[in-house]
């Protein structure tokens, strides 16, 4: 798949992970339709997991610095405590229709076994500050 600076070639219906697997944020889209973070799951304990980031970081930085502003800290925040806890970036997924258009990066880890306040944490995930 041949990229441009800035964009990614669409023509790619088939995503590169799968998009079944336990997300590390859930997203929505805001009323200006740029992807906004609502909760991080830190205490996911899977051996695969996903991060959905933005697929439009230049219009988003253009129209909504503070919201990039704290992408940038949750994609932070996500990736350190995946790989300080064993994870590895597996896989990358551009934009594409397969994927409605989200960019998805998946990880993989070592499968440990919960603790309790693992659970607790995985089941109430973390709300992000605003």
């Amino acid at each position: 798949m041949k990229a441009t600076r800035g964009a990614w070639n669409r023509s790619s219906s088939a995503p590169a992970v799968d998009l079944s697997l336990p997300r590390a944020n859930e997203t929505a889209l805001n009323s200006r339709q740029v992807l906004e973070n609502l909760r991080l799951r830190l205490g996911l304990m899977v051996p695969r997991l996903l991060f959905e980031i933005p697929s439009h970081t230049d219009r988003m930085r253009a129209e909504a610095l503070p919201l990039a502003r704290r992408w940038r800290l949750a994609a932070r925040r996500i990736f350190e405590h995946c790989l300080t806890r064993g994870y590895g970036v597996l896989d990358f997924a551009p934009p594409a229709s397969a994927t409605g258009d989200g960019a998805f990066t998946s990880l993989a880890g070592k499968e440990r076994k919960r603790t309790g306040s693992d659970a607790r944490v995985a089941s109430s995930g973390r709300r992000l500050g605003r």
